[in-house]
């Protein structure tokens, strides 16, 4: 369905309670998730996650909520390596509620590696029909990043690409951040908002649920700020004060909305 705004146009609502209308029919047109792990968002501390919002997990999983440790707030999530020294993967996977299928897909987090940890870690965002829309490892021995050109399970190296401009610190925080670019066919990866590495897209070309897995070694991984996003439209946080302005504020009764956009394409 396409919306189409006339160049400078001025909308006149009657009633300022359809303000609450509008602003949500914008919001609609990003889909986000955000996870803090945070008490305020029903996550317990000193427990696993397994159980907790949605999120499952495989035997032998050791991910738990803590307050130990923190970016911001109080919470993160502590995934410990499961200490068998094989290939065998645990882990957890979150199933989103709504699948994101924008054309630009983005996936954020924040990190902290505990000292000595010798245990890989992977992330890998899961398309609806259970495609890899992309993969990674944390390689917490070598401190180093691996990105898959391929799906994992036909790759010739069991930890991918190696990206040569980073180098993981223990025991500091620091954030990793993907952009799923569908219709360009490429995987942007930013190390502490810094691109470092491009890589060509995977099969997945949606995203329904993510897995965080875990193999061979000892050691932790702290996870906070989670971030999981779609947009290829403009949201409430995308419209530049030239191109969209709401007036007056506060509104009595006529609330007026004055637009440059030419059009909005909603998918």
């Amino acid at each position: 369905m396409i919306i189409f705004f006339t160049l400078n146009f001025k909308l006149f609502i009657m009633k300022r309670l359809l303000l609450f209308g509008v602003f949500a029919f914008f919001s609609q047109l990003q889909a986000q998730y955000i996870m803090g792990f945070e008490a305020s968002e029903s996550y317990r501390s000193g427990e696993s996650i397994v159980g907790q919002n949605s999120w499952l997990g495989t035997s032998g999983t050791d991910a738990v909520i803590t307050n130990e440790l923190a970016k911001a707030g109080t919470q993160s999530l502590k995934i410990r390596g499961n200490g068998t020294y094989n290939i065998t993967k645990s882990g957890i996977s979150y199933p989103l509620s709504t699948t994101i299928s924008h054309s630009t897909i983005r996936v954020s987090f924040d990190f902290n590696i505990e000292p000595e940890t010798d245990a890989d870690f992977y992330l890998a965002p899961v398309s609806s029909n259970d495609f890899y829309a992309a993969y990674f490892v944390i390689a917490a021995e070598e401190m180093k990043l691996y990105v898959y050109q391929s799906d994992p399970e036909d790759a010739t190296s069991i930890k991918g690409t190696v990206v040569d401009n980073v180098d993981l610190k223990s025991n500091e925080w620091h954030t990793i951040k993907l952009e799923i670019k569908k219709d360009q066919g490429v995987i942007n990866y930013y190390y502490d908002e810094k691109l470092v590495f491009v890589g060509n897209t995977l099969a997945g070309t949606d995203l329904s649920k993510l897995y965080i897995l875990n193999d061979n070694g000892y050691g932790s991984v702290n996870l906070d700020k989670l971030t999981l996003r779609g947009d290829d439209t403009l949201g409430v946080n995308d419209f530049k004060d030239e191109l969209f302005s709401v007036y007056p504020n506060p509104v009595s009764d006529i609330l007026k909305i004055n637009s440059i956009v030419n059009s909005i394409n909603l998918k």
